[in-house]
């Protein structure tokens, strides 16, 4: 009886030691990554066990990135239709030259480490009145207009401008057309040119420049330059782009012909009663003679 008393006494100690046994809780947390791009694995326990039965990878040395390059490529002024291409990278003073690593210098390396050319056309010759929007290749006729715009840097914004556009081949320099075209409107009862511009400037609305060219002496095949120059008291100002005109857009041939196939009855009607009405008025001058 005593020795199963001492026994059932053993088996309840036993029990309870494994009851409040502690249990690692291991989280990973790893130290920061290094200049060479590795980091060690490390654990840590939440239960504080004391505990040194670590996991397996416990230590263990693995690869990282400390860095990136932030490269970015930077396009030059458009200069005679010549444009030079470079990259240069952001972070190179907090990567590259701390790392020394390939990996995060790119920029020592071809192609980021040259600069090239490249033709331009579309980009802008100077800067001082911003960036033109126009179209690159527009289509229209010679008497279509393309409109423009262009910005008065905001110091100069309380100056009164006068703006004219200048075309100019692109090949000779040789100034093709100046615009607005100074022309003075009829002052008979038929005016046959209701188009005539009589301004002999634009005037910018506030910073923007509102501008616009005509399709006047400009052909296909051939290079210009659209340049836009305001003066005030104080300055003048200029910006130039390329372009090259596009063959005149024929959709409009496709719309009339649907606009007649729609309209069919209506025309041939009018051309019955045009023909009709002429004919009365044959027999009606054979009948006065």
């Amino acid at each position: 009886m005593r020795k199963v008393f001492w026994l059932s006494l053993l088996f309840l100690l036993v029990l309870t030691s494994f009851s409040f046994a502690c249990i690692p809780n291991w989280i990973r947390n790893d130290t920061s990554c290094y200049v060479n791009d590795t980091k060690q694995i490390w654990y840590y326990d939440t239960n504080d066990c004391n505990s040194t039965n670590y996991p397996y990878n416990y230590g263990d040395i693995v690869s990282c990135d400390y860095c990136y390059p932030n490269l970015d490529q930077i396009f030059g002024d458009c200069i005679n239709g010549t444009q030079e291409i470079s990259w240069v990278d952001y972070d190179y003073y907090s990567c590259c030259a701390v790392t020394g690593l390939e990996s995060d210098c790119y920029i020592d390396e071809d192609p980021f480490n040259t600069t090239t050319t490249q033709t331009c056309y579309w980009n802008n010759l100077t800067t001082e009145l911003g960036n033109l929007s126009c179209q690159i290749q527009p289509n229209m006729g010679i008497k279509d207009k393309e409109y423009c715009i262009a910005h008065i840097p905001l110091e100069y914004s309380n100056e009164s401008f006068k703006c004219i556009a200048i075309i100019r081949n692109g090949y000779t320099n040789e100034i093709i057309q100046t615009t607005p075209e100074y022309r003075e409107t009829s002052q008979t009862f038929i005016n046959l040119n209701p188009e005539a511009d009589t301004r002999e400037y634009f005037s910018p609305a506030n910073t923007i420049v509102n501008f616009y060219y005509t399709g006047k002496n400009l052909n296909p095949d051939n290079d210009y330059i659209l340049s836009i120059l305001c003066s005030s008291e104080e300055r003048s100002l200029t910006s130039e782009m390329r372009f090259s005109m596009g063959y005149e857009d024929v959709s409009f041939v496709f719309f009339r012909v649907k606009w007649l196939m729609a309209n069919a009855p209506y025309v041939i009607a009018g051309i019955i009663v045009a023909f009709i009405l002429i004919l009365i008025g044959i027999w009606i001058i054979k009948g006065v003679k």
